[in-house]
């Protein structure tokens, strides 16, 4: 058996294509920008997203009268991100090839692969909440997961911090949504949105 660790994103594409049967060309990259495309407008068109969106003035005054301080810059409006299919096939590749503890076998929750793949990388649609207090990250996160638990979505938080002050949290919540199948019909799939917080 070939055990050679592909070393670059070139010599990892000839092993998906070798090992899998999966050739990463123009149409891999057409097809992913689709599917995300589709996930996105979806969700800026879900009740959760426009809940959200609604309740952030809500907040911003309950913190306020919490604290004396506004939570939120002025005007802010949260947007929706795409992860740019570069980024995310050298994300499976990491995933699959350099963090793969368990190399030459599949890393721990199978090989991310072309077929499935957008079900298993938990930021390709992301969101960006920026506060100005470090307790609004805590506050913010209180508020996201009330809301997940109201419409019985999973949430999932991660805290950061680091010596010069940044201090972020990622939620994650997964959605269902359907999107254009491999071979242009639908399917529907459970996608993971990162929403991030952060000073």
């Amino acid at each position: 058996m070939d055990t050679k660790k592909p070393q670059n994103i070139d010599e990892y594409k000839e092993w998906l294509k070798e090992k899998h049967g999966s050739e990463i060309s123009d149409r891999t990259q057409t097809y992913y920008e689709s599917v995300t495309g589709r996930i996105k407008s979806n969700l800026e068109k879900s009740d959760f997203w426009i809940q959200l969106t609604e309740n952030l003035k809500k907040y911003d005054e309950e913190y306020l009268v919490k604290t004396g301080y506004s939570l939120l810059i002025p005007e802010f409006k949260p947007k929706i991100y795409i992860k740019p299919f570069d980024s995310f096939l050298l994300k499976t590749f990491r995933k699959n090839i350099l963090e793969n503890k368990r190399w030459p076998d599949e890393p721990e929750g199978e090989w991310i692969l072309p077929d499935s793949w957008h079900t298993k990388v938990n930021d390709i649609i992301r969101t960006l909440f920026v506060v100005k207090y470090l307790d609004g990250v805590e506050f913010m996160i209180d508020k996201i997961k009330s809301l997940c638990e109201s419409r019985s979505m999973e949430c999932r938080v991660f805290l950061e911090a680091r010596e010069e002050g940044y201090y972020a949290a990622h939620v994650y919540t997964k959605q269902e949504f359907e999107i254009p199948g491999v071979n242009w019909d639908t399917e529907k799939i459970d996608i993971s949105i990162e929403i991030q917080i952060t000073t």
